[in-house]
């Protein structure tokens, strides 16, 4: 999985009496296969190599808020949101501590598994990768809050167990949509993914 970021410096006014950064430690994922996120131009959702693939629950937790029924968007064309609910598309939130709530954004349309309510233990499946709201192409949008919302929430940092990271993209040497990977292979643990990361995960 590709890990890239574009989060990093966003800010949103509240009510204009507070500044939010709800995106800062969230998380793009993509897959990458012989350097490339897709096949042939990308302009179809069946050409990018995330799409429909599973998502699953990073810990235990409770299901407190899902969307689903969102369209995909077409790959590469800009989607304007028009509604507060357009931002993350179709979703699933859970709430795995108290004030802590793990945000999956993106989703296809009718893969959700879970409903609100629902206790779920780490590692069920659920829902697939789609490119529900604004969206250039599939991929899945993961973040930690202290609010289940896109928006108002703060993003918290967090540290997956543990990956084997397999190399590391040259963003200066990438061309178009072929990905120069500078190869690595070791494992890390407690650790958050760096931009440009490439990691397995078991």
């Amino acid at each position: 999985m590709l890990r890239a970021h574009i989060h990093r410096d966003l800010r949103v006014a509240i009510d204009g009496v507070r500044i939010e950064t709800a995106e800062t430690f969230a998380i793009d994922w993509n897959r990458i296969k012989d350097g490339k996120i897709y096949d042939g131009d990308g302009k179809k959702l069946e050409q990018h190599y995330a799409f429909g693939e599973d998502v699953f629950a990073v810990a235990d937790g409770t299901v407190v808020s899902i969307q689903d029924g969102k369209a995909e968007t077409t790959p590469n064309v800009p989607m304007k949101p028009e509604t507060k609910e357009d931002y993350g598309g179709n979703h699933v939130i859970l709430q795995i501590a108290p004030n802590v709530f793990a945000i999956y954004g993106h989703l296809h349309p009718g893969s959700l598994t879970v409903k609100i309510g629902d206790a779920v233990k780490a590692g069920v499946l659920l829902a697939k990768i789609g490119n529900s709201g604004p969206s250039l192409g599939p991929h899945l949008h993961f973040s930690i809050a202290d609010k289940p919302d896109f928006v108002v929430g703060r993003s918290l940092p967090f540290v997956f167990d543990s990956f084997t990271l397999v190399g590391t993209v040259d963003f200066d040497a990438s061309k178009g949509d072929h990905l120069m990977v500078l190869p690595t292979s070791r494992q890390v643990r407690s650790a958050y993914p760096l931009v440009g990361s490439i990691q397995n995960y078991p």
